[in-house]
């Protein structure tokens, strides 16, 4: 097989540049947040070639979101030369799907409500995994070690982190294998962000060592034995050359009770800048890496919006959450 090369994405880099062009900017959020109702404000969205949603419930909006995402994977699997970089994002959703496979068997309630379709496995696949004795797989390992996790210690969060630290694995696997640099950075600062936020929430609960231990992934450019051995004060010099160093320095300030939400916000912008820089990109695998970057940030931007409006929540503490993106 030929060694993928930065022109075999020409036409793709034209095309997702020209939907970069029609993505929402901040000005767009801020009217889809100055709106008076939630299909005021999807109609800013609309305007930029979103559908009709379901504004009825939170839940249904998020199937419809969940939908419209899977839909643009779908078309852009057919013009990819690596489809590993799609990947990258489907996984997460296989790992979401998983967690609330788990615990919905765990409690004998229905899971195919809060599950999502732009994973890379099939959720009726996903929930086989549990149910036949017969499935083998890495996947069907974690999942069955998290279930054992959750009925021997009652805790969810600790079955969570069984699967959090294979979806990390799973994500630097996936990197590995792709002609873009830039890929495994991005998996690495998605670990190393994930880890300061561990940190943080660990420190601020009064956790212990042990439980943190388990929190943390492996695959950050921070080793996780040096996060767990050092102090809040400590974290910015182990992320000096890092883009999250100025995150890190601010966790002294999270730990003692500054915003977490401001905080975790901070780690995920300073990710989504790291893109910046593909604007001088003409063509390559990091321009659709970029794309599905700022393609995240502006569902996940929306749905905060328009959730918000459905639940009636204080706008101002959704526009804090709002995330900041590379175009």
């Amino acid at each position: 097989m030929s060694k993928v090369k930065d022109e075999d994405y020409l036409f793709l880099s034209a095309m997702l540049r020209a939907k970069e062009a029609g993505m929402l900017d901040s000005g767009d959020f801020a009217a889809m947040a100055g709106a008076l109702t939630a299909a005021d404000a999807l109609k800013t969205a609309q305007e930029h070639g979103y559908p009709q949603l379901r504004l009825d419930t939170p839940a249904h909006l998020e199937e419809d979101l969940n939908a419209y995402r899977a839909g643009i994977y779908e078309e852009l699997e057919a013009l990819l030369a690596e489809r590993e970089i799609l990947d990258l994002f489907r996984i997460k959703y296989d790992y979401h799907n998983a967690k609330a496979i788990v615990k919905a068997k765990a409690l004998d309630e229905e899971s195919d409500g809060i599950l999502s379709r732009a994973g890379r496995i099939d959720p009726d696949v996903l929930k086989s995994f549990l149910e036949d004795e017969n499935a083998e797989g890495a996947m069907v390992d974690t999942m069955r070690e998290a279930e054992d996790v959750l009925a021997r210690t009652g805790n969810p969060q600790l079955s969570d982190f069984v699967l959090d630290r294979a979806y990390f694995n799973d994500l630097a696997l996936c990197a590995k294998g792709l002609s873009s640099a830039l890929a495994a950075r991005y998996v690495r600062l998605l670990a190393d962000a994930a880890n300061l936020k561990a940190f943080v929430r660990s420190a601020r609960m009064q956790r212990s060592a042990d439980f943190l231990s388990l929190a943390l992934n492996d695959e950050g450019s921070v080793p996780a034995q040096e996060i767990l051995e050092s102090s809040a004060e400590g974290l910015a010099n182990l992320f000096i050359f890092s883009p999250l160093r100025d995150v890190a320095s601010a966790a002294n300030e999270a730990v003692a009770g500054a915003s977490l939400a401001a905080f975790e916000l901070a780690c995920d912008n300073a990710i989504a800048s790291c893109f910046a820089e593909t604007i001088f990109t003409s063509f390559g695998a990091d321009v659709v890496l970029a794309y599905l970057v700022a393609l995240e940030v502006e569902i996940g931007n929306i749905r905060m919006l328009l959730s918000g409006k459905i639940s009636g929540v204080d706008i101002e503490r959704v526009k804090e959450r709002l995330r900041g993106s590379h175009v």
